[in-house]
């Protein structure tokens, strides 16, 4: 009987078999992230139109106010 080195059995396994191998745990947690993260960015083009009718600002100031937030978020700092 022969058996396959670790490297091998893990470079054909797919994204769901590695997934399914995760404890409940993890799969909670990714789940949330994926949630929240979801959830951040679908209230951008709401804040975008409080902005416009409540502060009276041009699409192109909310464009650069949107910009300078989301800039560090997306850029992690090492």
């Amino acid at each position: 009987m022969t058996t396959k080195p670790v490297a091998e059995t893990f470079a054909q396994a797919s994204l769901f078999q590695t997934l399914k191998t995760f404890p409940a745990t993890v799969h909670a947690l990714l789940f949330f992230t994926l949630v929240i993260r979801f959830n951040y960015f679908m209230a951008w083009p709401f804040i975008a139109v409080i902005m416009t009718q409540n502060y009276h600002m041009s699409p192109i100031a909310i464009g650069l106010a949107m910009t300078s937030i989301a800039v560090p978020i997306l850029v992690p700092l090492r």
